[in-house]
């Protein structure tokens, strides 16, 4: 196994590399670096560039997709607002920043193509979107059994769409040219869902994991809505993700809030679980940040949830995990590449560069992994080179 960092998104992306898992006499298994690299395979037009959100899958043909968000126009100068209905909603940000203010921007999905596993890119499509926020897609996509492509959205995060304020899914049949209208994850009003992840299990069945919360529909602000969201999946009834049950919660009773988080199926159909957890005070006031971990235990077409443990890990972000072929378990992060083959009781870092922020990987036929993020982090527009 060797494994290319890519890192992309908000205007450079880039490329790391790891070696095969090596049994060893004793029954143990060791990871070590061969070789890496890092490259850029983007940047913005524009200088600073503003891209964020990557995210990278294979192709049926063999072929490497790279998407990610993109804004471009005036850096400096007036821009519009939007309207005081809409910015009431938004994080605090968005409020208080114009530099946050996405509103009058190009805004773009755009996907690259590689067909040599990822020595060179070109690009592939463009999906046009317009919103005060930075984007609406965290760049997870799945690949079904006939081809179709499952990604995750954000209706609330599309404030000039005519869309339900709540999480949902889009499919593309045409390789990520085109996308369907939305599917709702949730058919319940009054829940707002965020879906983050779309992880395909080795029965054919589709996990999507992420956040929800109770809400108002007509009366929701964001800010209000962070130190309730608590980490949750669903599970398709069908392998074509064309029905969904769930929520199933897996945090309850836990003292720290978010959706964002990531599985890695092992051999027995246990989730190894890893969660971005957010801690809030009384006024709402986020006053600490880390990451724990969790077993979730299969019963029956479910999981129960375990107990929920600290990790090694600093706060980084969305955690993004990589079941390889060879079998270790891969923590890829901003930080290092670490890995596990003992389900997360320890976990070893590799002697490589990590990522850009917000990363997420894919394992080639060869061995090779590829791995995307973003320069920069959740920054204001035109003030960093985020790309």
């Amino acid at each position: 196994m060797h494994t290319r960092s890519t890192r992309a998104a908000a205007a450079p992306l880039i490329l790391p590399l790891l070696t095969a898992a090596t049994i060893l006499e004793a029954g143990a298994m060791e990871v070590t670096v061969r070789d890496h690299e890092r490259r850029t395979i983007y940047h913005s037009p524009q200088t600073p560039g503003y891209t964020c959100w990557a995210g990278i899958w294979t192709m049926p043909d063999g072929s490497v997709l790279v998407s990610f968000t993109q804004a471009t126009g005036p850096l400096e100068g007036w821009r519009q607002r939007a309207p005081k209905e809409i910015l009431k909603r938004l994080p605090t940000g968005q409020q208080d920043l114009p530099a946050y203010d996405m509103t009058g921007l190009v805004q773009e999905n755009l996907c690259l193509r590689s067909t040599d596993g990822g020595e060179t890119w070109s690009r592939f499509s463009s999906d046009p979107f317009s919103s005060a926020m930075n984007g609406y897609s965290e760049g997870s996509v799945v690949v079904l059994a006939d081809g179709t492509l499952l990604r995750a959205g954000w209706g609330h995060a599309l404030t000039y769409c005519d869309v339900r304020p709540t999480g949902f899914l889009q499919r593309s049949t045409d390789g990520a040219k085109t996308w369907d209208p939305p599917e709702y994850l949730s058919p319940d009003p009054h829940l707002q869902t965020d879906p983050t992840r779309i992880r395909r299990l080795r029965d054919g069945r589709l996990i999507v994991t992420g956040g929800a919360a109770p809400f108002d529909p007509d009366k929701w602000r964001w800010m209000d809505l962070l130190p309730k969201t608590r980490h949750c999946l669903w599970i398709s009834d069908d392998p074509a993700g064309k029905s969904w049950s769930g929520p199933v919660y897996v945090t309850l009773g836990a003292d720290f809030a978010c959706e964002e988080w990531d599985t890695a199926e092992l051999e027995n159909g246990d989730l190894l679980a890893v969660f971005r957890a957010i801690t809030y005070d009384a006024s709402g006031k986020a006053v600490r940040q880390d990451r724990r971990q969790s077993i979730l235990t299969k019963k029956g077409d479910t999981w129960e949830p375990g107990p929920v443990s600290p990790t090694p890990f600093p706060h980084d972000g969305h955690p993004e995990l990589l079941r390889t072929r060879e079998g270790p378990i891969l923590h890829v992060a901003p930080t290092a590449f670490s890995w596990t083959a003992d389900r997360g009781s320890t976990w070893t870092k590799l002697d490589c560069p990590g990522t850009g922020y917000y990363p997420h990987a894919t394992q080639l036929p060869d061995g090779t992994i590829l791995a995307v993020g973003h320069t920069g982090s959740d920054d204001p527009y035109g003030k960093t080179d985020q790309a």
